[in-house]
């Protein structure tokens, strides 16, 4: 006993103290990092919607439910998951000035195709003309009901009839739009696959009673 506390207060503690702290950190860092990817959900589809309006949390469940129960699992992880992501934009909030740079990112970036949004921010979107900022219609099999020939009204659906803020946002004048951002990746078979997709959820959202 007496060698070993001579060894660990005259060895280890000066000379391998540090070092020992340090490979124990790292490698709670690498086992963090391990769990984190294995249990990190990849979804199969990501759906921006961005409105000039408050959101409520939940506001767009069965919308979610009625994608992963009918959409392909396009990552092939044996499960389809379906992400929503509802935000305030241009309402004069805290939070709208906050998810404004937001969205513009998301529109940016390839991994959205699908946004829908209110006659506000889809002005925003189309005001530098439709060419090359989102897809046509005809290139996804869908067809304008509408005045935008780019995009698809979803607002008046039964199904969007039965979100939480409906009432609200009809006596508001709120319309909202179904359009597809343009990718120069489009062609590309996993980006096509997404395509496919989120026109076949809007298929859905327009026939669903």
């Amino acid at each position: 006993m007496d060698r070993f506390k001579h060894w660990y207060k005259n060895i280890f503690i000066p000379y391998f103290k540090w070092p020992t702290i340090g490979v124990l950190v790292l490698l709670v860092c690498v086992l963090a990092y391990i769990i984190t990817m294995a249990t990190r959900v990849y979804p199969d589809l990501e759906v921006t919607v961005a409105v000039n309006a408050q959101v409520v949390t939940g506001q767009y469940d069965e919308v979610r439910a009625l994608a992963e129960g009918n959409l392909p699992d396009l990552n092939g992880d044996g499960r389809v998951v379906v992400s929503i992501d509802v935000m305030s934009v241009l309402a004069g909030t805290e939070e709208s000035a906050y998810n404004m740079p937001k969205f513009v990112m998301l529109f940016a970036s390839d991994d959205n195709q699908l946004f829908i949004l209110d006659r506000d921010v889809l002005m925003i979107v189309l005001e530098e003309g439709e060419e090359g900022i989102v897809v046509p219609l005809r290139e996804l099999g869908l067809t304008s009901n509408c005045e935008f020939e780019y995009a698809v009204r979803v607002d008046e659906t039964p199904l969007f009839g039965r979100t939480p803020t409906a009432a609200a946002y009809k006596s508001r004048g709120i319309e909202l739009y179904a359009v597809f951002r343009e990718s120069e990746n489009r062609s590309d078979p996993e980006f096509a696959a997404k395509y496919a997709a989120a026109a076949q959820l809007v298929k859905l959202i327009l026939d669903t009673p």
